[in-house]
């Protein structure tokens, strides 16, 4: 969101999740658009979590700019993503030009290409791949718990753009046909900016 009246000023708002297995106590940050340091990594350290995984639903620079901090202060952790995103994070340096959006530079490497599956302790999530907004977007989706983080594809009461680079409103329309096939009517949906839905 650039403020009004504002070349200096630009807030990112968007969401960025912990999820942790009970159980295990095994975690996994999804999206690292901030600083771990501001709220996550004390979270998880009041919660006795690992954070095991750094899951991205794709690689536009908002959901990015934390990832270098994210990876410093979890070393271990191997870094998630679509391989289809993989020219989109390439480019964040370009895209932080284009948008005036200071990022800390540079992003650690892609360290695991997602497979069709994933498990966060004994949390099993499905893979699901959903282009549109980005190449290689993915929404990660939990069964047994009927939740899904579904990134910046569906919003509550809306859905995600499709007017920047490299965006495909067609496969967007496919993608929303697809998770409303493959999701129940009950799942609570935690997207990538705004309420959950």
């Amino acid at each position: 969101i650039a403020t009004p009246n504002s070349s200096t000023v630009f807030i990112v708002v968007k969401n960025q999740y912990i999820v942790g297995c009970k159980r295990t106590k095994f975690a996994a940050l999804i999206d690292s658009g901030e600083n771990p340091k501001d709220f996550f990594a004390g979270f998880a350290q009041s919660q006795s979590l690992q954070v095991e995984h750094l899951l991205q639903t794709h690689a536009h620079i908002d959901h990015v700019l934390g990832l270098k901090a994210t990876k410093e202060q979890y070393p271990n952790a191997p870094i998630y993503m679509h391989e289809l995103d993989l020219p989109t994070y390439d480019l964040v340096e370009q895209s932080s030009k284009n948008y005036g959006i200071p990022i800390d530079l540079p992003l650690p490497p892609v360290d695991i290409f997602f497979d069709q599956s994933l498990c966060v302790g004994k949390l099993e999530f499905d893979i699901l791949f959903t282009p549109g907004h980005a190449p290689g977007h993915c929404v990660f989706y939990c069964k047994e718990h009927s939740f899904a983080f579904v990134g910046d594809l569906i919003f509550q009461g809306s859905i995600g753009r499709t007017d920047l680079p490299n965006c495909s409103p067609k496969d967007m329309q496919k993608s929303i046909r697809y998770l409303v096939k493959m999701l129940p009517d009950e799942c609570l949906l935690l997207p990538g900016h705004g309420a959950v839905t």
